[in-house]
């Protein structure tokens, strides 16, 4: 029963985040996937999905083949790709709220973060650790543990500051949701993660977690977090350029349209603020950013942030995107 569950849960995590990276890769492909948060959702996808289809290729080896131990490249290639899944994520989190996008030293400090965990982590496995994950030599074990520990703690800091940040950022409930779930599971995935290693590095097991049959809650918090990423996904990206994709094909038959219709249509496709409809209507017709300032006589400030909130919400970065997705809409 605990040898089929754990079959289960991992090769339902890799579909998952297949099914996520292939979604994302034809959005790409498309043209739908120009902004950040398509290429920072597939690069959190793939990390996912390789840490979860090695942990399948350790369990495939173990229970088919019969392989306890496990060769180096297969620990190092562990080190490296579970210690990027929380940064990768990190600059996700960067990118997920609405409006202008400010430089807050998470990313740095994050990818600072997971270099030193990766760096010693593979050295470890390298010089000191055997097939089992065992390290003889107990004061690098500890190390080790104290470098593994401490990471965690600050990536967790990190992961919850950036959370609260994008949560506030965001205009939509849906994605609120999607950002504190993922953070919470990826932090209680971690935890137990942590607490195997301990007990790998310190105790000359001979053996595997599985052998011990202890419950691993990774498999289905990664399997939740795909499926709530595939469901982000969909909303973001798919729906929406389905969504294009009909709008022109029901205003195909009409040969003009009126700026102003079409600038309607996008402000209520893509629900856009009284007076955010009325900026994009004048960024529509060329008006710079002084303009606009005088035009509807309100500070620079107000301006800019009302036109980053356009860009966020339209999924354009540019006046020129902008106008082709207005124009789109016949």
């Amino acid at each position: 029963m605990y040898i089929n569950l754990v079959f289960f849960e991992y090769l339902a995590s890799v579909f998952s985040g297949l099914m996520g990276c292939v979604f994302l890769a034809v959005i790409a492909v498309k043209g739908s996937g120009r902004d950040w948060k398509c290429r920072y959702a597939f690069l959190f996808m793939a990390a996912s999905l390789l840490y979860r289809f090695l942990y399948f290729l350790f369990y495939y080896r173990e229970i088919v083949l019969g392989e306890m131990e496990f060769p180096l490249p297969y620990r190092v290639l562990d080190y490296i790709i579970s210690c990027s899944v929380a940064f990768f994520w990190i600059l996700l989190l960067e990118h997920l709220g609405d409006g202008e996008k400010k430089k807050t030293g998470a990313v740095p400090a994050a990818a600072a973060l997971t270099i030193t965990r990766t760096v010693a982590s593979c050295v470890m496995a390298i010089c000191f650790m055997d097939g089992y994950y065992y390290i003889g030599n107990q004061p690098v074990a500890r190390a080790l543990s104290v470098i593994g520990t401490g990471s965690m703690i600050l990536m967790t800091i990190l992961i919850l500051d950036c959370c609260r940040k994008a949560a506030r950022a965001s205009s939509l409930s849906a994605v609120k949701i999607y950002i504190i779930f993922v953070s919470a599971a990826l932090i209680l995935a971690e935890i137990p993660q942590e607490g195997a290693s301990y007990m790998l590095y310190f105790e000359n097991l001979g053996a595997s977690a599985w052998s011990l049959e202890t419950f691993d809650p990774t498999g289905p918090l990664f399997l939740l977090i795909n499926l709530a990423t595939l469901l982000y996904i969909f909303q973001a990206f798919v729906s929406k350029s389905f969504a294009n994709t009909e709008n022109s094909r029901l205003y195909e038959s009409q040969e003009r349209k009126r700026p102003e219709d079409l600038l309607d249509l996008a402000a209520e496709y893509y629900k856009l603020t009284k007076r955010e409809r009325e900026v994009a209507g004048l960024v529509y017709e060329g008006l710079s950013n002084p303009d606009i300032v005088d035009k509807l006589c309100i500070s620079r400030n107000t301006v800019k942030q009302h036109v980053q909130n356009i860009y966020g919400k339209l999924g354009v970065s540019t006046r020129i995107e902008l106008i082709h997705l207005i124009n789109s809409q016949k």
